[in-house]
């Protein structure tokens, strides 16, 4: 495989991050915003939350094929320049590499703030349930 066709997808990631970077900071934001107890307010919480989390899944899946791209390069490049490397060195090589450790932390960053969309999804709705379920007397 031609190492330049291995380099030229990592060139997408900085014009990704730069497209993406505002959605990605409202998304945390909402995910950590703390939850209403009004029925109206609580049910477009819940289509939002269900919404932005979908939303950083297809985020996620992007962030983790740059992970890949960024793994093959500099593996490419840790063969390159340390070819007397056992492949375990070599790995070890590959998981400093400042470009592959950005693409790890953003990928990683995505899933905590998708995770953390779920569980307010599931917090919402829990809180509806609780909330406005009618109690039936036992008269």
């Amino acid at each position: 495989m031609n190492e330049l066709a291995i380099q030229e997808p990592l060139g997408d990631f900085d014009s990704w991050w730069d497209n993406v970077k505002d959605e990605v900071a409202q998304a945390q934001a909402f995910s950590i915003a703390p939850l209403s107890d009004e029925p109206a307010v609580m049910g477009q919480d819940l289509s939002r939350a269900n919404s932005e989390q979908a939303r950083m899944g297809l985020l996620l899946v992007d962030a983790s094929s740059f992970v890949a791209q960024a793994e093959a390069v500099a593996m490419m490049r840790v063969r390159r320049e340390y070819d007397d490397l056992s492949a375990s060195e070599r790995k070890v090589m590959v998981k400093a590499d400042a470009e592959y450790q950005g693409a790890v932390r953003l990928r990683d960053s995505l899933d905590i703030i998708m995770s953390a969309l779920k569980s307010k999804s599931f917090a919402i709705m829990n809180l509806r349930r609780t909330t406005f379920t009618p109690h039936q007397s036992h008269e």
